[in-house]
């Protein structure tokens, strides 16, 4: 009787459990299916935005085509001896073109996560990794800097150069670098840098190298410890002693 009570018991539990179970199921169902109405929402939104700036655009166009129409009309009235004033309105329609392309541009100029742009006023330039209304957040050296869209230009992403790594790995002589300095470096080359390095570095037969990156805001440092996880040659590796570079450096152990 001990025995039944217990599975009684044990079977009332189980069933308790598929009830919660259901009941989150169903609560997974019900949260999906918020998520789906809330895109289609979006969606829709997005669609009546884009309609009502293109209505915009197409009315500004037609008012300046307009405004053009009636300075030619002008200009079609104008006798021979006022030839000033013909060249008068002349100018005024050279500006008004320049003021549709320049208004048509401005509209145009739209920025999304993941261009790559050029801070206007500093030598500065790096990814978009966030937008809030008319203020980007740019990362750039490393570091993230939230600026106005109106500050930012496209521009292409410039080549990771490879001169670099050269001066640091390469040697004409026979002794193989048992360091690599990646300060200065961007992210992308000091990652694609370390890679050439370790794969020359177990064609050598090294068994310990140090990588020095610096402190500096940390991005290189966990970049570098990123990829060292990820390499199948590498036993081991740890911060360098206070004598050896501490935070700033890196050493590894290749098997």
């Amino acid at each position: 009787e001990k025995e039944l009570e217990k599975l009684e018991k044990l079977q009332n539990d189980v069933l308790k459990q598929k009830e919660r179970f259901n009941a989150l199921i169903e609560d997974a169902h019900h949260v999906q299916k918020e998520a789906y109405e809330k895109e289609k929402e979006i969606e829709k939104r997005k669609a009546e935005l884009d309609a009502s700036y293109q209505e915009q655009l197409n009315e500004m166009l037609e008012k300046k085509k307009a405004q053009a129409k009636e300075i030619l009309t002008v200009l079609r009235k104008q006798k021979t001896g006022k030839q000033h004033k013909q060249i008068e309105k002349m100018h005024e329609l050279d500006l008004l073109n320049e003021n549709v392309v320049k208004d048509v541009e401005e509209e145009k100029k739209e920025f999304k996560v993941g261009n790559y742009v050029k801070i206007s006023g500093l030598n500065s330039h790096g990814e978009i990794v966030d937008i809030r209304r008319n203020e980007a957040t740019v990362l750039t050296n490393g570091m993230k800097m939230k600026v106005k869209l109106s500050k930012l230009e496209p521009m292409h992403k410039p080549q990771i150069k490879k001169t670099t790594y050269k001066a640091h790995v390469e040697s004409v002589s026979s002794r193989f670098p048992l360091e690599l300095n990646l300060i200065g470096m961007r992210v992308e080359e000091g990652i694609a840098a370390l890679d050439k390095y370790l794969d020359q570095a177990v064609v050598k037969h090294i068994k310990q190298v140090r990588i020095i990156h610096g402190m500096g805001t940390g991005a290189l440092r966990t970049a570098v410890w990123k990829d060292l996880k990820k390499q199948p040659n590498v036993s081991k590796f740890t911060s360098a002693g206070p004598s050896e570079g501490g935070l700033g450096a890196t050493i590894v152990i290749l098997k």
